[in-house]
């Protein structure tokens, strides 16, 4: 089971159990990925607070955090990059700690109450992105193991020789 899915699954358990008034709305980050667009997005879910247009709680589910659009680099006091600076990741975390979102075209500044995120990202070590580290403090890491080619195979040729 992937990551994308095991959020996916793990949303819509809590939704069936603990929360019947809750929606969650996904979007993709890739090598595309701008702040305008992540604004764009952010703007049409949920700029009526922390609910959706049915009036359920809404959580804005992004996959693959750390793929947006890369901008400048963040350095540490040494002279070494840490991650580049996504500016899809600055919008996400101006909206998480200041509650708010700038207009990209105007500059006004748009209130968005008590955002609910959630996140998947993939290993940097894998992709050769990161994130900067004022994003990160905004989430809690478990890591999920990818399963080799070879596993999988020997899973699937397993299953299937039972058939």
């Amino acid at each position: 089971m992937g990551k994308t899915m095991l959020v996916e699954r793990f949303h819509q358990q809590q939704h069936n159990n603990q929360m019947p008034n809750s929606s969650l709305k996904r979007v993709n980050f890739n090598g595309h990925t701008s702040a305008q667009h992540f604004q764009n997005f952010v703007e049409s879910s949920c700029m009526g607070g922390r609910q959706n247009e049915d009036g359920k709680r809404l959580t804005l589910f992004i996959d693959d955090i750390n793929l947006a659009a890369s901008g400048a680099s963040a350095w540490d006091g040494a002279g070494s990059e840490i991650a580049a600076c996504s500016p899809a990741g600055e919008v996400l975390r101006q909206l998480m700690e200041l509650h708010i979102l700038h207009g990209l075209d105007d500059g006004v500044e748009r209130k968005v109450d008590e955002p609910s995120i959630a996140a998947t990202m993939r290993n940097a070590a894998y992709t050769g992105r990161g994130m900067t580290l004022r994003l990160k403090r905004h989430f809690a890491f478990f890591n999920v193991v990818g399963v080799s080619r070879d596993s999988a195979a020997l899973v699937f040729d397993t299953k299937l020789a039972l058939y």
